[in-house]
């Protein structure tokens, strides 16, 4: 089975962080340096926070929980590599699998004509991480423009 590349949940800031970081290169440098410090310190705090809701069954989510950083744009990002991250985060619908290509499925060693797959509810981890630190990012790149 091929690996995935990864699930991107994408959450967008509020239009103050966007229109702050878009015109970063109209401050002084030191007002850049620091909003840039804020950005990543944000986005450092995004990551603890995410790390800290997510489920933790076998851990796995959490260890593929990763941050980037783009200081060229001044963007950060957090991602989950894990291939189910976006089933807990936005849930999953019934389902009812047959197979394609063969007569049977196999699951552990059983095979079967057919499977159903139950509904699971969400559980959100990534998006409420970022509700929690959202006001602290703005309030440190207010302070981060006007010292």
């Amino acid at each position: 089975m091929a690996q995935g590349k990864g699930v991107y949940i994408k959450s967008d800031l509020t239009d103050a962080i966007k229109k702050a970081v878009c015109d970063v290169g109209k401050y002084g440098d030191g007002a850049q340096a620091r909003m840039k410090e804020a950005i990543r310190a944000g986005t450092q705090d995004t990551l603890r926070a995410a790390k800290s809701k997510a489920p933790v069954a076998t851990g796995g989510i959490v260890r593929r929980l990763v941050m980037e950083y783009d200081a060229k744009n001044n963007r950060g990002f957090v991602k989950s590599k894990a291939p189910h991250s976006i089933l807990l985060e936005k849930g999953v619908k019934a389902s009812f699998l047959v197979p394609k290509k063969k007569k049977v499925l196999k699951f552990g060693g059983v095979f079967t004509r057919h499977a159903f797959i139950p509904a699971r509810k969400a559980r959100a981890y990534m998006k409420p991480a970022l509700d929690e630190v959202e006001p602290k990012i703005i309030k440190a790149l207010k302070e981060a423009i006007d010292p």
